[in-house]
């Protein structure tokens, strides 16, 4: 299709050949007194297998030519480069790198995988596409004469430099399999694996295209420079694609009930105060199942009261709560499903939903069903329903989070 996204259409994979010395970093970030007590607390444990990794030459352009796909040997840290653009030092956390030497007491290098660093021969540089982290640790490990295994992949010659940065590129998202990256990286590595390889099934660029498609159009990872807000997350909404195009397959447009719900979310969720436009995959996904699994009851209070529930309800939690009921406050998305890293059950959080549409069916004075005192609660039909598919000893839980108004805590 004309409208889909291409390489060229992503500006934040637009990269160039530059990248820094990792020892530069390491002094920039470590003052020298924290330096040298690293050097008196963090201390080496095992050896490495000098059968396997050799001694860095004196003459690494005569040694390491591309007559052969890798070598491994043992480089010095002070020389190893990173790629500023694409995901790499940005992705640096200098914190963890010292948590995880008091964590384990040093620098392990029993069973130790190797780090994997490309050759530039045009440059005479080494750039690591996987191993930032270990590089630093071996450095406030060592200090500056720290070496470490590494493989060692050489760039033909007449390579161009777009083409060593995808190369370098697909071989750190393919090594690490998506492995400990943090979300922006997952994303991101997908995106442009796809451009470069053959995919079975492909899902980024497609998610992409989705995203892009919505109003305001929606990015991940700052890959779409024109998007208004960008999703905290993709996983959730990725799965509820999948999910709700298939419930919906036997529409003209599988992924209207999805796009509806992330647009409403949208509008409101833009704040102009801020410079990170943040839309909530956790949220996202609670909306959507609290619409999808509720659509009685919110289909009701539109049709016996001639308006459009869903985005009234919407702007009501966002918007005009406190004009509304003045000890109240309106609503962020963080404050809605507050408590996610400890509840992960999404059905905690339609509680919360079902709860402040109990409140905006109660405080617009809307009619709802006749002889029932909330919109919602423990006996409708629909909550039963919802509670099925729950195990039985979170029901309690989940029922204690339903009420009419939302506490002014919450």
């Amino acid at each position: 299709m004309s409208n889909e996204v291409k390489l060229s259409d992503v500006e934040s994979l637009k990269t160039t050949i530059e990248s820094v010395l990792l020892f530069d970093l390491y002094k920039d970030r470590y003052s020298v007194d924290f330096r040298n007590k690293a050097l008196e607390r963090f201390f080496c444990i095992g050896e490495v297998d000098e059968s396997i990794y050799q001694l860095w030459p004196d003459d690494p352009m005569t040694t390491f030519t591309t007559d052969k796909d890798e070598y491994y040997v043992q480089i010095p840290c002070k020389i190893v480069r990173s790629l500023e653009t694409y995901n790499r030092t940005l992705e640096i956390s200098f914190d963890a790198c010292v948590s995880f030497l008091e964590y384990k007491g040093g620098f392990n290098l029993t069973g130790f995988e190797a780090i994997t660093v490309f050759f530039d021969r045009k440059r005479n540089v080494i750039r690591t596409s996987r191993g930032n982290h270990r590089t630093l640790m071996k450095l406030l490990t060592d200090g500056e004469n720290a070496t470490i295994p590494c493989k060692l992949i050489p760039h033909e010659d007449d390579t161009l430099d777009d083409d060593m940065i995808l190369i370098e590129a697909a071989n750190f998202d393919e090594d690490n399999q998506f492995l400990g990256m943090t979300k922006t990286m997952k994303f991101k590595g997908a995106l442009l694996h796809e451009f470069t390889n053959k995919v079975k099934k492909p899902w980024a660029r497609d998610l992409y295209n989705f995203l892009d498609s919505c109003t305001p159009r929606i990015g991940i990872a700052s890959t779409n420079e024109k998007a208004k807000i960008e999703l905290d997350g993709f996983g959730a909404v990725k799965r509820m694609r999948e999910e709700y195009s298939e419930k919906f397959s036997n529409q003209l447009d599988p992924d209207k009930f999805l796009r509806e719900i992330l647009e409403s979310q949208a509008k409101y969720a833009i704040n102009g105060n801020s410079k990170v436009q943040q839309l909530s995959a956790t949220l996202a996904r609670a909306l959507a199942k609290f619409r999808h699994e509720f659509e009685t009851e919110i289909d009701r209070v539109s049709d016996k009261n001639h308006i459009d529930a869903w985005e009234q309800f919407l702007e009501y939690i966002f918007s005009e709560r406190k004009k509304v009921l003045p000890m109240m406050e309106n609503l962020t998305q963080g404050e809605i499903v507050k408590g996610n890293s400890m509840v992960r059950l999404v059905e905690y959080h339609i509680a919360t939903l079902a709860t402040l549409f109990n409140e905006f069916v109660t405080m617009k004075q809307l009619k709802h069903h006749n002889g029932k005192l909330y919109c919602i609660s423990t006996t409708t039909k629909s909550w039963e329903t919802m509670l099925e598919k729950v195990p039985p000893h979170f029901h309690h839980m989940i029922n204690q989070n339903l009420t009419n108004i939302l506490s002014p805590q919450a």
